[in-house]
């Protein structure tokens, strides 16, 4: 009786382990599918990881690339600006100048011609005054240094008044040496303009010791 209860506790034991072993395959099945999942998932994420720099790297390659190409378009816009600013410029003051340009010449002209008729009027003057002291025999106080400062005053003032006279009054609206142009003829007026005033001056002063030796005379 007890070797019966004995065999039949080893069949409960042996049909235990039987019922046992697929479990265990089971799970030991399960324990390896979950190394793979882990080395997968690792292997995943270092690719995201690749996958994120690359991105990361191509995006600032494309914003240099953007701004490099921002900034050489601006530069052609600043450029082509200024050219339509400067066409502009260029063809506004050659407007100006065809408007302003008879009235410019006269003008001119006259400065001319009035520069050389005052020379002329003072020369006339000077000239009258050495006949009167020929003619009369007069001999005011340091004439002759009055006479040698109204020479030298005369050669100056005719120097300025022919280089003014040289210069030419027509202007041409199609260069780019207008203003300097003009700009030399008002150098040249002013400059005769001051040294026909001091040959006027030391005319003067022999004329007006002329008549102060006739006076005492």
């Amino acid at each position: 009786m007890k070797k019966i209860k004995i065999r039949g506790l080893l069949m409960i034991v042996g049909a235990f382990l039987l019922l046992l072993t697929p479990a265990m395959a089971v799970a030991e099945d399960g324990n390896g599918g979950d190394t793979t999942t882990t080395d997968n998932t690792a292997q995943n994420q270092a690719q995201s990881s690749d996958t994120d720099k690359n991105s990361s790297q191509q995006q600032k390659t494309d914003e240099e690339k953007a701004k490099t190409d921002a900034e050489h378009s601006g530069s052609l816009f600043l450029a082509e600006l200024k050219a339509k600013v400067q066409q502009h410029t260029v063809q506004e003051k050659a407007k100006n100048c065809q408007a302003a340009k008879h009235g410019l010449e006269t003008k001119l002209n006259q400065i001319q011609k009035n520069g050389s008729a005052f020379e002329t009027k003072i020369d006339s003057f000077f000239q009258k005054g050495l006949d009167y002291q020929k003619n009369h025999n007069v001999s005011p106080a340091n004439f002759d240094q009055l006479v040698s400062t109204a020479n030298d005053a005369q050669a100056k003032a005719k120097a300025s008044v022919d280089a003014l006279k040289s210069l030419n009054v027509n202007i041409d609206c199609t260069t780019d040496t207008v203003a300097q142009n003009v700009a030399t003829f008002r150098a040249a007026t002013s400059q005769a303009k001051t040294d026909l005033l001091a040959y006027k001056a030391a005319v003067k002063a022999v004329l007006k010791s002329l008549i102060s030796a006739g006076g005492e005379q």
